[in-house]
């Protein structure tokens, strides 16, 4: 049971809220203390520890390198700073760090980045109320972490985010770049199951096969380990795809835009099929990709 679950959440805010400006300030004025690469891996183990919310925040500031603004709308919390600046506060003194000191922003990018690495790693389907982490594989360069959301909250928070929609909403960060479709018209999630890929690149074999509320996903791999992942989403799903280092192409599948990035070895596309959206993810060349993509069909 979370700590709001057990004195309410509106108490817990009002907390947070008392504790606001001790908080900040300490983030202010500590010190940073940069970890030895074994306390960085205990750091990473804490971090997974952590409640939903704080592990989203973590990841969202020191992985995805999303502002304050964009965590906000994401993840439907107020305040995020706060919020974030207090788990921050707590992994310090659960790892014994000085007063006046905090952990720094190098030790806990690092350490956010082996706790994801880890959730990404695990063989099955990990969910999480507003996002879910798929695997690749340890060398596959592609992540893709969707996250069911309620877009009309977005919407009537943000006059901005608002006016920048109009079929796809595209933020970039350093290493990743999140998709969302936008699709007004109301869609079936039970469609999902029944939209197949017809064309995989032949050293490839079905690996899983995930349904779940608000996306399908089939997952491939080789005789190498190496991974690739076809998944159809709602339209309000976000999705994070790795884009670092790749080439970017605005192209045309099946008569819908598409987004492909590739290396020459990773790649990831995001298009959509009859309003839901399809993301492509793994180790395949350019024209796979499309081939993929192209190829997906509703029985």
């Amino acid at each position: 049971m979370e700590f709001d679950e057990i004195i309410g959440k509106e108490t817990g805010i009002e907390i947070l809220n008392l504790m606001a400006p001790k908080l900040m300030k300490w983030h202010k004025d500590a010190k940073e203390k940069r970890l030895p690469s074994t306390k960085v891996e205990l750091l990473s183990k804490k971090i997974e520890a952590l409640p939903i919310e704080g592990q989203s925040l973590l990841f969202g500031n020191y992985v995805f390198d999303l502002n304050s603004e964009s965590m906000e709308i994401l993840y439907e919390i107020n305040d995020p700073d706060m919020h974030l600046v207090f788990f921050e506060h707590l992994l310090s003194e659960i790892m014994g760090i000085q007063e006046g000191e905090r952990i720094s922003d190098i030790s806990m990018e690092k350490a956010c980045k082996k706790a994801l690495s880890r959730i990404a790693d695990a063989p099955e389907m990990i969910s999480f109320p507003e996002r879910v982490a798929r695997s690749f594989g340890k060398v596959v360069a592609a992540i893709l972490i969707v996250g069911i959301i309620s877009f009309g909250t977005a919407l009537a928070v943000n006059a901005e985010f608002r006016d920048s929609v109009i079929r796809w909403f595209m933020e970039a960060t350093k290493q990743y770049t999140l998709f969302r479709l936008e699709n007004e018209n109301e869609l079936d999630s039970s469609e999902l199951k029944k939209f197949i890929p017809s064309y995989i690149p032949e050293r490839y074999h079905l690996y899983s096969r995930d349904v779940v509320t608000g996306f399908a996903t089939y997952t491939y791999v080789d005789v190498n380990g190496d991974l690739l992942d076809v998944s159809i989403c709602m339209p309000e799903a976000n999705a994070y795809l790795n884009t670092e280092g790749m080439k970017k192409e605005v192209i045309t599948i099946n008569g819908q835009q598409a987004f492909l990035y590739h290396d020459g070895v990773h790649g990831s596309l995001a298009t959509s099929i009859d309003g839901y959206a399809l993301y492509v993810t793994g180790k395949a060349n350019r024209d796979d990709f499309i081939k993929i993509a192209e190829n997906v069909v509703k029985k």
